[in-house]
């Protein structure tokens, strides 16, 4: 009988698959600052974008609901750029701010907020 080989194969939650895409940030969250953040619902597949004075603690307020909620990337940069990111993603909106994004939409809003990595 011959000897076959098994492969193993790595299983990464979509929080890591969409934190390898988008290469997230090292940053520290610095009082007094806005943060424009990108989170996965894991068990929707709904993406939020939304702005946070601390992107961490909101990220703990919403798993206090749905505990698959997990923070992919965040920028430092004005309010309005929330704005102007809704409205480029507007015919992908669910509901308030989710949105239904496939990866080359993650491509494009990683692209647009390179300025503020």
């Amino acid at each position: 009988m011959a000897k076959q080989k098994i492969e193993v194969i790595k299983s990464i939650s979509k929080k890591e698959f969409y934190q390898g895409i988008l290469k997230p940030n090292d940053i520290e969250v610095e009082e007094g600052k806005i943060y424009l953040y990108l989170m996965i619902n894991e068990n929707t597949n709904l993406f939020k974008i939304g702005y946070s004075k601390n992107p961490y603690f909101r990220e703990k307020t919403l798993q206090s609901e749905e505990p698959k909620i997990f923070t992919i990337k965040f920028w430092e940069c004005e309010k309005k750029v929330e704005t102007e990111i809704h409205k480029l993603f507007k015919n992908k909106r669910i509901r308030g701010e989710w949105f239904k994004l496939n990866i080359d939409d993650l491509v494009k809003l990683n692209n647009r907020m390179k300025i503020y990595d």
